[in-house]
């Protein structure tokens, strides 16, 4: 990183998805939003909230008075787009609109006074340039990163931070991944282009993780991963998955599985890719 301290000014949106949301806990999500539109304001970085509904609207957003003094813009449409198609469409408008920075942050946690913040300073204070996650808690995730550089072998989709030249360089998210793995996908073809993922340990975002996840879920992270081993050309991994796919009963034979035969190819980097501990994608601390 750069010794520097480079304070940036410019255009931050941050997008979020609400799929069958409680409105407590968006209400939770605007009130720390609010502090880092403030603290961003008095370090001369503006914030605009871009709204997707995934699923039909639980409450109306017009009738939530948090949102008054918050710039915003809800996107068109109640069903159900995808993760990284849904943010795909609020990025592209975010940048169109002048954004330097897009953060992509799940509505189910918050971020800590300060974060937006200091992500947009830890990203322009890189010398390699790259994605930016915050860090989780009151539990971390698990996958490992260098306590010195604050690399990680991919940056999670749930507070992560694209900038505009990023985004340019690598695109955007896979719109044939519907949900799961699209951030492991985005993160290793920042890595093909020689960026870099990191974890900024300073700027913290809640993210309570400890449901127990359905049956559809799981199948729904299987599908995508193997998505992903036919995308980078993982024989030897998609073999594993397809087999856990049978063994968990998501499907009766391999004929079921959809074939991806459209997906574009990307060459397989053991350097860059990390395909040893399954669903991790990574070394674990735990």
């Amino acid at each position: 990183m750069n010794n520097g301290d480079h304070r940036p000014r410019g255009h931050l949106d941050i997008g979020t998805i609400l799929y069958n949301s409680d409105e407590k806990i968006f209400l939770r999500f605007l009130q720390a939003l609010s502090l880092n539109i403030k603290d961003c304001a008095a370090k001369g970085i503006d914030i605009r909230l871009r709204l997707k509904w995934n699923s039909p609207p639980t409450f109306d957003l017009h009738g939530v008075e948090a949102l008054d003094g918050i710039a915003h813009v809800v996107e068109p449409g109640h069903y159900n787009s995808g993760f990284g198609r849904a943010h795909n469409k609020m990025m592209h408008d975010a940048f169109e609109g002048g954004a330097d920075w897009y953060i992509c942050i799940n509505p189910d946690g918050f971020l800590d006074i300060g974060a937006a913040a200091t992500l947009v300073n830890f990203y322009e204070n890189l010398e390699i340039k790259g994605l930016v996650e915050a860090i989780q808690f009151p539990r971390e995730h698990p996958k490992q990163y260098n306590p010195f550089t604050y690399e990680t072998a991919w940056c999670s989709g749930a507070c992560l931070l694209i900038a505009r030249g990023v985004r340019d360089q690598i695109g955007s998210f896979d719109d044939n991944i519907f949900m799961y793995c699209e951030d492991i996908d985005l993160s290793w073809r920042a890595k093909e282009n020689n960026l870099a993922c990191y974890m900024c340990a300073s700027a913290l975002f809640f993210h309570d993780v400890r449901e127990t996840k359905s049956n559809l879920i799981r199948k729904m992270m299987l599908d995508s991963a193997r998505y992903v081993a036919i995308k980078w050309q993982n024989k030897d991994f998609r073999i594993a998955i397809e087999n856990v796919l049978l063994s968990d009963q998501h499907y009766h034979s391999l004929d079921e599985m959809p074939p991806f035969d459209s997906v574009r190819k990307h060459g397989m980097d053991p350097k860059n890719q990390e395909w040893r501990y399954m669903l991790s994608f990574s070394r674990t601390r735990w």
